[in-house]
């Protein structure tokens, strides 16, 4: 299935390390001969409004288990997949991911103000990465325009706790504690979460 998602901001990369033999050579200046590519980091932050229409593809993600109607459960594993940016000078493919973090934030506004969004702001990991001119042409999408896709606002949310409370602002931070493993390969091999 492909979804599309309108962003606030986004900061997906391949991050490459560069690694010297730590070697004595009568001098402090490091030899760039002597250094090479180590284990890559693939991933970063999207942060998008919460919609109820998008929290039934997000949600699986975060917690691991499909939907069962409106309610999200937590899984030992997580779902797998792909995101495609199109960053106009090219388009960026990044595959074989889970979402390592979830914030989602509501905050009410200020007197006489417009509505604050809900945001969620995932931290995604992924174990490969195509370039421009490798990754796939960007799809033609349709972004969901019926009422299931209009973004919350803190003004929708409710807190019950017994009964109801009023609040002025909250913070739900999921940690699926991801841990990349690297074996035989730069990139990441395995995605494995622990302790939540």
């Amino acid at each position: 299935t492909v979804v599309q998602f309108p962003f606030f901001r986004e900061s997906l990369q391949k991050r490459n390390t560069v690694v010297h033999p730590d070697v004595i050579i009568g001098a402090r200046t490091e030899v760039s001969e002597r250094a090479r590519f180590g284990p890559n980091f693939i991933g970063g932050w999207v942060v998008v409004s919460l919609t109820p229409g998008d929290a039934a593809t997000l949600f699986p993600w975060i917690l691991g288990a499909d939907a069962s109607g409106t309610t999200f459960a937590l899984a030992d594993t997580l779902q797998s997949f792909a995101v495609l940016v199109d960053k106009v000078t090219g388009t960026h493919e990044y595959y074989d991911g889970v979402i390592n973090r979830a914030v989602i934030h509501g905050k009410q506004t200020g007197p006489g103000g417009p509505p604050n969004f809900i945001t969620v702001a995932m931290q995604m990991i992924f174990k490969g990465y195509n370039a421009p001119g490798v990754a796939d042409s960007f799809p033609s999408l349709t972004l969901g325009v019926t009422g299931e896709y209009a973004p919350l606002v803190f003004e929708d949310s409710v807190l019950t706790a017994t009964a109801a409370q009023e609040v002025k602002e909250f913070t739900i931070d999921i940690n699926n504690y991801v841990q990349p493993r690297w074996v035989n390969s730069l990139n990441p091999t395995a995605l494995c979460p622990s302790r939540r």
